[in-house]
C-alpha cells in the first residue's frame, strides 16, 4: 500500500489554501443519515424544490427532533464529509448533500452557524498550514485505500445464510456487548459457548467467492484478526447489519493478507522493522511480568 498508494499522493498548494481558509471554523450543523436510496432521492428532490430542511425532517420523515452536532476540521475522519464542508466556502443555512459516507449512508447536512478561531502568529500559521496539509494527505490515504480494496473485492460474492447469521448475531450481541460503557468496538479472542447459545459451530453461515465458511471458520479468523466494527455505539436493532459489515471487512483484510504474502511483503524491510519492534516489546513485557510475579507483584498495580 505504501508503494502503490501512499507514496504516489501529491497535494496541490491551492487545495491546501482552500482547506486552510476554513480550518479554524467550527460548524454547528443539523443532519440526516439515510440508508434507503429511494428516500434519499425523494429528500434530494424536495430540497431542489426548495422545501425547507425543517419541513422535510418533521413533515416528510416524521422526526421528533433533528439530529445536530458540531464539526471541526481535525475531528472529522470521514473524507467525504470533511471535503464537502471544508474544501470550499459555504453559506449559513446551506444544505449539502447527499454525501455518501464511509458506512454507505447518504447524508444531508444543513449549516446552521459557525465560529472562527483565527490564528495570529506567523509561527502558528505555518504550523496550521502543515497540519492542514497532513490532514489532506491522511484523507487521500483513506480514499486511496478504499479504492484499492474496492477493486480487490470487485466481482467477489458475499452471501449470508440468513437464518444462521441472525441466530449468530443475536447470541454474539449478548456475548460481546458491554453494558458498562454501551460500546461494541471490537471482538477479539472471545469464544462463544456454543452449548449455552445452542449454536452448531460447523453450521454454514456464509459463502465468499465460492468458499464456504462455517461459524467455526469465522471464529478462527477472529482469533487471527479482531472483528472491528465501523460504528462505536450500536443498538441491538443495528447490530446484525454492523456485524455483516464487520465480517465483510474481516474477509477483505484476509484477502489483503493473502496478496501481501504472495508479493513477499513479509520480507519487506518496513514490515521486518515493525515485527522486530513488536517482538521486542512483547519479550520485554514477558520478562517484566515473570520478574514481578516472582516478587508477588501484579502489573495491575502500575496501571
Amino acid at each position: 500500500l505504501k508503494e502503490n498508494i501512499y507514496d504516489l499522493i501529491t497535494i496541490d498548494s491551492s487545495l491546501v489554501q482552500s482547506h486552510y481558509n476554513n480550518s479554524t471554523k467550527n460548524y454547528k450543523i443539523q443532519f440526516l443519515s439515510i440508508s434507503d436510496n429511494k428516500i434519499t432521492e425523494k429528500i434530494d428532490s424536495l430540497i431542489k424544490q426548495e422545501t425547507s430542511f425543517t419541513d422535510i425532517c418533521y413533515n416528510y420523515l416524521g422526526l421528533s427532533t433533528i439530529p445536530s452536532r458540531t464539526i471541526s476540521y481535525f475531528d472529522e475522519h470521514d473524507p467525504s464529509i470533511h471535503e464537502a464542508i471544508f474544501s470550499k466556502e459555504i453559506k449559513q443555512n446551506q444544505i449539502i448533500g447527499p454525501i455518501l459516507s464511509k458506512d454507505k449512508r447518504n447524508l444531508f447536512i444543513k449549516i446552521l452557524s459557525w465560529n472562527n478561531e483565527p490564528i495570529i502568529s506567523l509561527q502558528n500559521k505555518k504550523q496550521q498550514w502543515d497540519n492542514v496539509k497532513q490532514k489532506i494527505y491522511e484523507n487521500e490515504c483513506i480514499k486511496g485505500y478504499d479504492l484499492y480494496t474496492s477493486n480487490i473485492m470487485e466481482g467477489m460474492d458475499f452471501l449470508l445464510v440468513e437464518k444462521v447469521f441472525l441466530k449468530f448475531a443475536e447470541n454474539t450481541f449478548k456475548n460481546n456487548y458491554s453494558k458498562k460503557d454501551r460500546k461494541l468496538e471490537y471482538w477479539e479472542n472471545n469464544n462463544l459457548n456454543h452449548e449455552i447459545y445452542k449454536i452448531n459451530p460447523n453450521e454454514k453461515i456464509l459463502s465468499f467467492n465460492d468458499d464456504i465458511y462455517a461459524i467455526a471458520d469465522i471464529e478462527l479468523l477472529i482469533k487471527k484478526h479482531p472483528l472491528v466494527f465501523r460504528k462505536e455505539n450500536i443498538s441491538k436493532d443495528e447490530y446484525p447489519l454492523e456485524l455483516k459489515y464487520a465480517i465483510a471487512d474481516l474477509l477483505r483484510d484476509e484477502q489483503l493478507n493473502i496478496i501481501a504474502y504472495n508479493n513477499n511483503y513479509d520480507n519487506h524491510p518496513d514490515v521486518l522493522k515493525e515485527v522486530t519492534i513488536f517482538r521486542d516489546a512483547m519479550l520485554s513485557n514477558t520478562h517484566l511480568r515473570t520478574y514481578l510475579e516472582g516478587k508477588n507483584i501484579s502489573l495491575n498495580e502500575f496501571k
